[in-house]
């Protein structure tokens, strides 16, 4: 697989879990805020020096815990028509076999999402396509690259992603709201875009392609997976001004474009699990949906979640400290929801080896 950061996470294999501090946690917390944010703000807002900050986050890229940034992008807004999520069972596959198959996906342009998991599959992707003609030869495509190794799958259709913040970072932290910029910005606009995101989160999502040109395109390509890139960087590379290039990404944020900014921060090395949960309901009550909605976002161990068309109604990311804190947290979600909740099922999420916007398509 090449070395060009795709929006990888990494598993703890064999490794000691890394034990940060809360000055540690802090920090990550508002990277996971935004990862534009600069060091002097970061700086400011946790009232430590500027090398102090400087080396912590130096030191998390060191230790992988930081991997990179990546651009969460509108796949609507793209003209993306459809996203289809695919579950892979294998059976009597072995290492070999297994890495070519993460190595064909990884590479191919149409798949956004690869990792390996735990539980009743083995496999996940994202693939994203113009229309079904499109998906349906990729996914035969997929099926014989697999060949007799695979036992069975599952197909959805997810829409309507919601991304959430790290709050269990700071879980202990008595004075959460000092460094909370996730709906309020004080200060002037900046290259974080930070105070653009949240004012463009305020409005409606966009579900029709929008009209870009050569210069957005580029500038989306560049942040796709270097969404820390500053401006002047930017600029240089694209030959165009950098009040130029920050007039066009505040137009792309406002426009629902550009969604946020996101790290990629493996968090199990330093002591938490991902769970895949999938919830499948027998109510549609759109109030009881929205208090869902609005319970998942606030949790403080979950990060995204998305709504599905198929066997699940909604995908959700959990971040456990362990196998019996997951089982607490489901079962108060069932508890909470038990009458629209029907059943649900868990994958353990273990590797992430590419999560992507931009798909050439």
């Amino acid at each position: 697989m090449s070395d060009k950061f795709k929006g990888h996470m990494l598993e703890r294999v064999d490794k000691d879990i890394v034990k940060l501090d809360l000055t540690y946690r802090k920090i990550l917390f508002l990277l996971g805020t935004n990862p534009r944010f600069s060091i002097e703000k970061i700086s400011k807002i946790t009232r430590l020096s500027r090398d102090v900050v400087a080396y912590r986050i130096n030191k998390l890229k060191e230790l992988k815990i930081l991997t990179g940034a990546i651009t969460l992008l509108n796949p609507w807004a793209l003209g993306v028509a459809i996203n289809y999520t695919i579950y892979l069972q294998m059976q009597n596959i072995e290492k070999e076999k297994e890495q070519e198959l993460i190595d064909f996906f990884v590479a191919h342009k149409h798949i956004r999402w690869v990792s390996t998991c735990g539980g009743k599959y083995d496999m996940g992707l994202v693939v994203n396509t113009r229309n079904i003609e499109q998906f349906n030869k990729i996914f035969m495509k997929i099926i014989e690259k697999c060949g007799d190794y695979l036992k069975d799958y599952i197909i959805c259709v997810p829409f309507g992603e919601h991304y959430c913040y790290p709050y269990f970072l700071i879980e202990d932290f008595k004075h959460k709201d000092k460094i909370d910029l996730t709906d309020k910005y004080p200060g002037k606009p900046d290259s974080s875009f930070q105070k653009e995101i949240i004012a463009a989160h305020k409005t409606p999502q966009r579900y029709e392609p929008i009209k870009l040109d050569k210069k957005d395109t580029e500038i989306l390509k560049l942040l796709e997976t270097n969404a820390d890139m500053k401006v002047s960087e930017i600029s240089k590379k694209i030959n165009l001004s950098s009040s130029s290039v920050m007039q066009r990404i505040r137009r792309l944020i406002k426009e629902r474009v550009i969604l946020r900014f996101y790290p990629m921060i493996s968090y199990s090395l330093i002591g938490l699990q991902w769970n895949m949960l999938f919830l499948n309901l027998r109510n549609y009550d759109e109030k009881r949906l929205r208090q869902l909605e609005n319970y998942l976002i606030k949790h403080p161990h979950i990060v995204w979640f998305v709504k599905s068309i198929g066997k699940w109604n909604y995908e959700v990311s959990v971040f456990a400290k362990d196998a019996s804190h997951y089982h607490k947290i489901v079962v108060d979600i069932r508890n909470h929801f038990k009458d629209i909740v029907r059943n649900y099922e868990t994958v353990t999420i273990f590797t992430q080896y590419k999560y992507v916007f931009f798909s050439e398509i």
